[in-house]
């Protein structure tokens, strides 16, 4: 990497599926924890650069260096929906929230907020379709819930696939701010049996402070 190097910002297409593929899983091996990078197959790497909306980084020298990207399956949205109602105990009234996934930059690029550039890349075509959205994070992963937090996303449920995969739904709406009465609970990350019952209580989070996910009231429920 050139110490001045400039990137751009470039729409994936389905032209360019074998090198997201290569690129994604090349960054999972890398990867000290493989389990905060659920891997797509190929199935649906394909579905989401067919259909969907993919972003990616490259370098100076035309290679890519991070992708990002938004996955427009109806279906998978109002599941996706149907968790975060069901983990809010409905206070929390989404029927559609579309998955932002992929989120990965090369290791040899990270600290130079490319990260942040595809986030805001992603959240702004987001808004121009009028749609909301959802990441799904490993609960441990605080580095990736911090990028999805400081772009005014909220944790709103959980989901178990297993022990070794438990995730935060972090949602972002566009057309809904969100208002807190007061911030209510501070709570590890590895205390899961707590975060469900804050998340059930009408409680969102919204930062992480050391291992902690700092949960806020809701000031009204529903969304409507």
């Amino acid at each position: 990497m050139k110490k001045n190097e400039t990137f751009e910002v470039v729409k994936l297409t389905a032209t360019d599926y074998d090198e997201e593929r290569a690129f994604l899983t090349k960054c999972r091996k890398a990867l000290r924890r493989k389990a905060f990078f659920y891997p797509y197959t190929d199935d649906q790497l394909r579905a989401v650069m067919d259909g969907g909306e993919a972003f990616g980084v490259r370098g100076e020298n035309g290679r890519l260096v991070g992708t990002f990207n938004i996955d427009l399956d109806e279906e998978y949205a109002k599941e996706l929906a149907a968790g975060i109602r069901n983990s809010t105990g409905g206070a929390v009234d989404v029927h559609a929230c579309y998955e932002a996934s992929g989120l990965m930059v090369d290791g040899g690029y990270r600290g130079k907020g490319l990260g942040k550039t595809l986030m805001r890349a992603v959240t702004t075509r987001a808004n121009e379709l009028k749609i909301d959205l959802c990441g799904v994070v490993h609960i441990e992963n605080i580095a990736s819930l911090n990028t999805f937090l400081g772009q005014n996303f909220v944790i709103a449920g959980l989901f178990e696939l297993n022990s070794r995969y438990i995730f935060l739904y972090l949602l972002k709406k566009f057309d809904f701010s969100f208002e807190f009465t007061q911030e209510c609970d501070r709570i590890s990350i590895r205390e899961t049996g707590a975060v469900k019952r804050a998340l059930s209580m009408a409680k969102l989070g919204t930062a992480i402070v050391g291992d902690e996910i700092v949960f806020s009231r809701l000031s009204r429920t529903g969304l409507k």
